[in-house]
């Protein structure tokens, strides 16, 4: 991610399991605009044959709208300039009883595409105005057949910006036996994600430019380039999200996630949260701790840490990644780097290099840039499965032929073949700039980090350190500040880290266990996130979700 977003470069973090397949269960996704509605009647039906995902699709119970029109909100110089977010234990509490006509709400399942049933869950666009506007969040779930059935686990793969409907489709069977089917699976695209009043930006043409670009901090000409298109970014952002974009923050989408707990029938939230989806979890138990079931926090964010904070430490994990996969791609006969550990990284930082004042040419007619070229390789260090696939895109560019390194560095960038893309990018940086101030106002902030960005990773640190660059010119001010979390009133949570876990390192996951108070289960492994990769964590997950038995101190799983 980038900066907060537990990716690097121009990435977008975090999605747990990307090995898995993943297909849309609607289209809902490519329309140009957030979907916000004005609240239905009381007298509303809920409708069973509303498409998916329609902004329109009535609720029972809600209240009506108030007649104050949806207005864009107001342009900042910088929303660095704001200063005034709260840290997590600041949030303000919001009274239950104003949010009663949406936690009663009667959800609708229809059978979709993907063997699971779909629904549409109505919510506050701005909760200190809940008789205001609202917007439909799309949320599928795969019920259980067993007589044991203990209620819904609710996912969250990361991102921030992955689709949880995608995921969901993709993962819940697995879950579900692992699991022992103990549990309805139930996904959800979060507010300005995916089907679910989608943040947008930019054109087609205008992301791939924003994705293939990445100044050197040393050239005047660079940054004045970078500055114009991240000030392009921003006010695409605001010119097509309108006022969605004011409420896009992970608290809003913590306040969203318990009134669907309450709308699953839940009494407390049973939940599954990857990468940026820990740190959702942990806004989510420090608002509602006597509403926690169990939560797994798994590939942990530090709530802690500021947007610098993330990206020093993120540069360090990702080289530390790279040398894990070096060691083991030297030791085949097939290795591009060479048959030295020593030397190898020094000839991909070499080749790096070429690529920034050379940019090559696929077959294809696409140019890999030096950004898409360095994001291509860490796309492949969050997951030793994806070694390989790493080892033939480099081989292969190496002789000239880059397009697998273009397929690794789409992948992650949500790019799809006819060249569309979904709304991946957008509400990754939408989000990311709600939740955590700004390095500073303007770019000199942005060029001084990503200068110094060699000294924590000499492959990965300067695209790493450009982070969020969008941020520092966003036309609304971040709603939270970094600062720990607290849950008192909850059971325990369980934090799993990953010992070598590149996007989010391991050192995150002691600091949020701390916070919290609970075990730190740890995966003495590689790659991104430990959940379904390895037979001792899910045996632990298991035996925490199913028996609310938590594994003993110290525990540590390869």
């Amino acid at each position: 991610m980038k900066s907060s977003r537990v990716v690097a470069i121009r990435l977008v973090a975090g999605v747990a399991a990307g090995a898995l397949a993943m297909s849309a269960c609607t289209s809902g996704s490519h329309h140009a605009g957030p979907a916000v509605s004005s609240a239905p009647s009381s007298s509303g039906e809920s409708s069973s044959t509303a498409p998916s995902g329609s902004a329109s699709a009535p609720v029972s119970s809600l209240p009506a709208p108030s007649s104050a029109p949806v207005s864009t909100p107001p342009t900042l110089a910088s929303s660095a300039a704001a200063g005034s977010a709260p840290t997590p234990a600041q949030l303000p509490h919001i009274d239950d009883a104003t949010l009663r006509a949406f936690t009663t709400q009667t959800l609708s399942w229809h059978s979709c595409a993907g063997g699971v049933q779909c629904s549409s869950l109505t919510v506050p666009l701005d909760y200190t105005q809940p008789s205001g506007q609202t917007i439909n969040l799309e949320v599928v779930r795969r019920r259980t057949t067993s007589k044991n059935r203990i209620g819904s686990v609710v996912l969250n793969p990361g991102g921030p910006g992955a689709s949880g409907v995608d995921y969901a489709k993709a993962a819940a069977p697995l879950i579900s036996t692992v699991l022992g089917g103990a549990f309805d699976v139930v996904g959800f695209d979060p507010r300005g994600v995916g089907a679910s009043a989608p943040v947008r930006c930019l054109t087609s043409a205008q992301l791939d430019a924003w994705v293939a670009f990445e100044a050197d901090p040393n050239s005047a000409a660079d940054v004045a380039q970078q500055d114009a298109l991240a000030k392009g970014f921003a006010a695409g952002c605001q010119a097509k999200s309108g006022a969605l974009l004011a409420h896009v923050s992970t608290v809003d989408t913590a306040r969203d996630l318990d009134i669907l707990r309450a709308a699953l029938g839940d009494k407390t939230l049973t939940y599954i949260g990857a990468s940026y989806g820990t740190f959702l979890g942990a806004i989510y138990a420090q608002l509602f701790p006597t509403h926690v079931r169990a939560l797994v926090l798994d590939g942990a964010l530090d709530p802690s840490a500021s947007a610098a904070d993330l990206n020093h430490v993120q540069a360090k994990g990702f080289e530390v990644a790279l040398a894990s996969y070096i060691a083991t791609c030297v030791k085949s006969s097939h290795c591009p780097l060479g048959t030295s550990a020593a030397t190898a990284e020094a000839k991909l930082d070499a080749w790096i290099a070429t690529i920034r004042t050379t940019p090559m040419r696929a077959s294809s007619g696409r140019v890999l840039t030096v950004s898409l070229a360095v994001q291509g390789v860490a796309a492949a260090l969050y997951s030793p499965v994806r070694w390989s696939t790493l080892t033939s895109a480099l081989t292969a560019a190496f002789a000239g032929s880059p397009a697998e390194l273009l397929d690794l560095s789409d992948e992650i960038d949500g790019r799809h073949a006819d060249g569309s893309y979904s709304n991946l990018i957008e509400s990754n940086t939408a989000i990311d700039c709600a939740d955590r101030p700004a390095l500073g106002a303007g770019l000199d902030a942005y060029a001084k980090e990503a200068a110094l960005g060699a000294q924590n990773g000499p492959t990965f640190g300067e695209f790493i350190y450009w982070g969020n660059v969008a941020c520092a010119d966003w036309p609304t001010p971040p709603e939270l500040a970094p600062g720990p979390v607290s849950a008192p009133g909850a059971p325990p949570i369980l934090v799993i880290g990953t010992l070598r876990d590149p996007a989010t390192p391991y050192i995150w996951a002691e600091a949020l266990a701390r916070q919290l108070g609970g075990p730190l289960l740890s995966y003495n492994g590689d790659g991104h996130t430990a959940f379904l990769r390895s037979g001792c964590i899910d045996s632990a997950v298991k035996s925490y979700l199913v028996a609310l038995k938590m594994p003993a101190v110290g525990t540590t799983c390869s």
